[in-house]
């Protein structure tokens, strides 16, 4: 009898530290969350008063020539790459059968990546897709490299290493080309500036590779992350110093380069900012060309693999205020975009930002993109009042909308003399509170070769997407009496990533997602079911936990897009800038302006992870008569 008494309180004792347990891990993670908001909000301030950045806003000049004379020299050595063993893309601009390349040698051996070269997909008995586990190409195998001018030249595939996902190939065409060798000895220093140049999304006719900026935040001269953006189509492609020796290629990050982006995502206006790109030095390619050019394709070796992984832990990393995107970077333009913060304007679907705007008349003229507006949108001014919008007038191709806002005295934004920028000129975007983001014009500005026409009428109201909000289904107190018993578990969907208008609502990594227009969220199953038969402009209302408060928030649905924060109109304008500015879709219609501070265009779509697409200025102007007399009214039609 004792000992059954016993056994019986060891298990009553049991069942309490579960749960105690389960209660203290919950709050334990809540503990945790509350102190990443602080974090981050403590982050953000850094960079108003420390900074590590290697220039001041006088420099900037400099800083811009060095970008733009580099990009021009090494722009003729960057190839696309054609993956001999994929299957074309047929309905889109983009081939994303092509990835990139470098040519390194004046008789044409491109450098490139393993898994663009010679990596095979097959197919499995029910059509699916899967990858080989063995290389797939081998020396001699024939393929197609684009060259800078567009010409198309024949290759052959001469070797691969698999563990660093490194690959060579010969052109067939006699040269001499246009090279930038490898630099195995060049110094490469956490906090560096460096160019990407690449085919983002995949080689596109027309456009040339695109050069993006970025910062070296960790790693050693053999693998180094940086922080410029990137997508896919990228991998392959050179990374420059400012000199204009390469670097390295895009290469695998591994573990360490995972853990630095989570950190980035929690010291960054997002969550989901996934910029950061792993890059295979020089000195480590050199090493391996010999055995390359004897068309080697050697095996996966997993202690590689480790190894580069050390690489990227070794060293102090970059401080997440000082990346290229950092709150130290975005101080040193604050000079420049502050005479423009006050023709700015946020534009708004029951309070929730959708888009901004640029003011271009005194008289109450606003200029925003036209895709994303509701029937009765808002603005909110600089100053913070909040005002009603009457749509004036909508240019279909260039998915602009002019709002007549009762407002006097604005300030409208003020034009640059010149709305061709070369390739490499530093930009900024323009908020209400700060400058949104910086970069550089990624290629020439271009006339699109028939641009084809929008297919739906505005107001846009298709059909509502899934909302950009990531996660997964979490026992609620962990175990419970009732789980050890069979029955089922509550839970409850904990946010991972947020994205798009989600993160503009309100939603933020970690918080618990209970509700979405009345329906319990539990698995994506749920998120799907509670905007079926919604549509865009629409807004419901979404209800979640964050640091044990209730919130409730509202949230304006957007089309279903193919890439996680993209616009649903991201292409087909008839002219373009296309720049390197990292700017969410949600933040599109504000201006971009130079180093003079005045605005280059409009900015209009985010077509990928790589950056964004800017209306000159110059087709805005000669737009903006027949907008204000609205004589394009009827592109406007509410209530169809």
């Amino acid at each position: 009898m004792p000992k059954r008494k016993s056994r019986v309180l060891y298990i009553f004792f049991g069942v309490i530290a579960v749960l105690s347990s389960g209660l203290a891990i919950r709050l334990w993670i809540t503990y945790l969350l509350a102190r990443a908001d602080n974090l981050t909000s403590l982050d953000n301030n850094v960079g108003q008063t420390v900074s590590t950045i290697p220039h001041a806003p006088g420099d900037l000049p400099a800083l811009e020539e060095r970008i733009r004379r580099t990009a021009q020299a090494v722009l003729p050595s960057v190839v696309a790459v054609k993956n001999p063993f994929a299957k074309p893309s047929e309905s889109e601009r983009y081939q994303k059968n092509y990835a990139s390349g470098v040519i390194i040698t004046a008789d044409g051996i491109v450098l490139s990546e393993w898994h663009v070269s010679h990596w095979k997909d097959s197919e499995n008995g029910d059509g699916t897709i899967r990858a080989e586990s063995s290389p797939s190409g081998s020396a001699g195998d024939k393929t197609t490299v684009i060259l800078h001018d567009g010409r198309e030249c024949p290759a052959e595939l001469l070797g691969a290493n698999r563990s660093h996902d490194v690959s060579l190939l010969r052109l067939l065409e006699p040269g001499p080309y246009p090279h930038v060798p490898l630099s195995p000895t060049a110094p490469i220093t956490v906090g560096d500036w460096v160019l990407k140049v690449g085919h983002p999304l995949g080689y596109r006719k027309g456009r040339p590779a695109l050069v993006r900026l970025g910062r070296v935040i960790c790693g050693t001269q053999e693998f180094f992350g940086a922080d410029y953006p990137w997508a896919g189509g990228d991998s392959g492609g050179p990374c420059f110093s400012l000199d204009g020796q390469l670097l390295g290629i895009n290469g695998s990050g591994g573990g360490t380069l995972v853990r630095m982006q989570l950190h980035e995502a929690r010291i960054h206006r997002h969550a989901g900012g996934w910029r950061l790109s792993g890059v295979t030095g020089s000195q480590l390619i050199d090493s391996l060309l010999d055995s390359m050019r004897r068309g080697e394709v050697s095996p996966y070796d997993m202690q590689d693999s480790a190894r580069r992984d050390r690489e990227l832990a070794t060293g102090a990393p970059l401080p997440a205020a000082d990346y290229s995107d950092g709150s130290a970077t975005l101080a040193r333009y604050r000079p420049i975009v502050e005479p423009t913060r006050s023709s700015v304007v946020v534009v708004l679907n029951e309070g929730v930002a959708v888009s901004l705007g640029t003011i271009v008349g005194a008289a109450g003229w606003v200029l925003t993109k036209a895709s994303v507006l509701s029937d009765q949108p808002t603005c909110r001014l600089a100053d913070g009042k909040v005002v009603s919008a009457r749509v004036a007038g909508v240019d279909v191709a260039f998915d602009l909308a002019l709002l007549s806002i009762p407002a006097t005295d604005l300030h409208p934004a003020s034009w640059a003399d010149d709305f061709n920028p070369p390739v490499g000129t530093l930009l900024a975007a323009v908020g209400t509170e700060r400058p949104l983001a910086i970069g550089v014009v990624s290629v020439p500005r271009r006339d699109l070769e028939e641009p084809l026409p929008p297919a739906d009428t505005l107001p846009l109201r298709i059909a509502a997407g899934r909302p950009e909000i990531y996660g997964s289904a979490q026992p609620i107190g962990g175990y419970s009496l009732r789980a050890a018993i069979g029955q089922p578990r509550s839970t409850v969907y904990q946010v991972g990533r947020v994205f798009g208008l989600a993160w503009s609502a309100g939603v933020r990594p970690g918080d618990l997602l209970h509700h979405i227009d009345g329906r319990r969220i539990a698995g994506d199953a749920d998120m799907l079911a509670a905007v079926n038969r919604r549509r865009t402009g629409d807004v419901v209302p979404i209800r979640l936990e964050r640091a044990g408060q209730m919130l409730d928030l509202r949230l304006p649905l957007a089309p279903e897009t193919r890439y996680i924060e993209i616009n649903y109109r991201s292409d087909d304008f008839p002219t373009v800038i296309e720049c390197a500015v990292p700017f969410y879709s949600y933040e599109c219609g504000g201006p971009i302006v130079d180093l003079t501070g005045r605005a280059l265009g409009v900015t209009i779509a985010r077509p990928g992870p790589h950056g964004g697409l800017v209306i000159p200025g110059d087709c805005i102007l000669k737009l903006l008569p027949d907008l204000q007399a609205g004589r394009l009214a009827g592109n406007w039609s509410p209530g169809q």
